[in-house]
C-alpha cells in the first residue's frame, strides 16, 4: 500500500512530534516511522518510492541523542 507525502505531513502535523525551529519541516526516520506506525522495513519501501517520484529529499538535521548531545542523523523534507 503506498502512501501519500499529504498523509505522512497530516500524521506528523496531527502528533506531539515536531521538527526543531531551525529546520521546521524536516523530519527523521523515527520520527516520520512513529507518526505512521510503520516498522522499519515498511518504511524503508515508502521512502524508496517517495524519492524515486521526487517526493523526498535527503538532508541532515541535528536531533539530541540519549546522553543529550546532538547528533547529525539523516532527515527527509517532504514536498508537496
Amino acid at each position: 500500500m503506498n502512501v501519500t507525502v499529504n498523509e505522512i505531513l497530516d500524521a506528523l502535523a496531527a502528533g506531539t512530534i515536531h521538527a526543531t525551529a531551525d529546520q521546521p519541516d524536516v523530519h527523521t526516520g523515527a520520527e516520520v516511522r512513529k507518526a505512521m506506525g510503520w516498522s522499519g522495513g515498511r518504511f524503508g519501501s515508502e521512502m524508496r518510492l517517495l524519492l524515486l517520484a521526487r517526493r523526498v529529499t535527503v538532508t541532515r538535521v541535528f536531533r539530541p541523542a540519549i546522553d543529550g548531545s546532538l547528533r547529525n542523523v539523516p532527515g527527509y523534507r517532504f514536498l508537496r
